[in-house]
């Protein structure tokens, strides 16, 4: 077996809670790297502080394989100093980090409109809640929040 194969073999027998802490272990060692400073740990997320000083409370998601990625409007209102940060560990590729500022998840742009969801269900038993739509179709749109180049930019 390769190691991808293996890491593969690995990542599918993964829990939901393991791929959660397998996404902020990947997303806090990347920040650091950065120079980020993490603050603090939150039931969802982390607290960081970026190199410039700017706080972010961020939402982390992990996936193994292409599906809906969602959060309850309730837990991530998606304010200006808020992000989703996404970790896919899909079985043959490797693992890919994406950083999704909260007024990304408000804004119409049409591009967007197949990974980023706004959903409100009004009069239905589902909380309204934000979401990413990972298919064939949407995962090249994804590409332009890698994590490492959002950071750049809200730095």
């Amino acid at each position: 077996m390769t190691r991808t194969t293996d890491a593969a073999a690995e990542r599918s027998s993964w829990t939901a809670a393991q791929v959660h802490r397998q996404a902020l272990i990947v997303i806090e060692s990347t920040l650091a790297a950065m120079g980020s400073v993490i603050e603090g740990e939150t039931r969802h997320g982390l607290v960081v502080r970026l190199a410039s000083g700017r706080r972010y409370d961020i939402v982390v998601k992990g996936a193994r394989a292409p599906y809906y990625v969602w959060v309850p409007k309730t837990i991530f209102p998606a304010h200006r100093d808020q992000a989703l940060a996404l970790v896919t560990f899909f079985d043959s590729e490797p693992e890919a980090a994406y950083l999704v500022r909260g007024p990304v998840f408000r804004q119409t742009e049409a591009a967007l409109s197949q990974l980023v969801k706004n959903r409100d269900y009004i009069g239905k038993q589902s909380e309204p809640e934000f979401g990413l739509y990972l298919n064939e179709v949407t995962l090249p749109l994804l590409k332009r929040f890698r994590l490492d180049a959002m950071v750049r930019r809200l730095d």
